[in-house]
């Protein structure tokens, strides 16, 4: 298979792997190997990284810490108790200490009131939906952010939960309230989360 897929670039072949490799598979390591042999300048260690890297088996040594908080708590899934952690590290920041932030926000006890909605969107306002995070200002209580974590395989292939969270997104945005989504497959989330705070500053 590596052979049919080697002879049929015409410009350029990139190969994209793990860090440190594929360690399983010992045609693709091989072909690095040949890669590296003939050119050590085209094997690029990237800086592209992704807090959600540590579920899976390889990742970045940077991310270790990640790794550890992944089953912090049981109830909620690894890839949230990530972004709690990282979400935590970034506000406990001298420059971020206006903020503090919930876990598991129900909508209806993020809005004033619910003037501002359609029907549908105050129908779904008093389901059990609910927000991932919500930071908010420790001067005024007042919800400034939402931050979301979009699991691939539950809020990509699902047309039902995109449209739910369109909804909710419309909900925040009744409000003012930017909404931050994370995708578990997207990556500088902590990049992503400093910029959000830093626009509320």
């Amino acid at each position: 298979m590596t052979n049919v897929i080697v002879s049929r670039a015409k410009d350029r072949f990139i190969v994209v792997t793990t860090h440190g490799g594929v360690r399983l598979s010992r045609n693709i390591r091989t072909l690095l190997d040949y890669i590296e042999m003939y050119d050590p300048s085209a094997v690029v260690q990237s800086d592209i990284v992704s807090i959600f890297d540590v579920l899976y088996n390889a990742y970045s040594a940077s991310l270790e810490r990640y790794s550890r908080a992944k089953w912090a708590d049981r109830r909620r899934s690894p890839a949230e108790n990530v972004a709690d952690q990282c979400l935590r590290e970034i506000l406990a920041e001298p420059a971020y200490s206006r903020f503090g932030y919930q876990i598991e926000v129900f909508l209806k006890d993020t809005l004033p009131n619910t003037r501002r909605l359609s029907e549908e969107q105050r129908a779904f306002v008093f389901t059990d939906s609910a927000l991932d995070f919500g930071v908010y200002s420790r001067v005024t209580g007042r919800l400034v952010l939402a931050i979301e974590v979009d699991g691939w395989q539950y809020h990509g292939a699902s047309d039902t939960q995109r449209k739910r969270d369109a909804l909710k997104d419309s909900i925040m945005a009744a409000y003012d309230v930017p909404v931050l989504r994370l995708p578990t497959n997207g990556s500088g989330e902590e990049r992503r989360i400093r910029e959000a705070l830093d626009k509320l500053l």
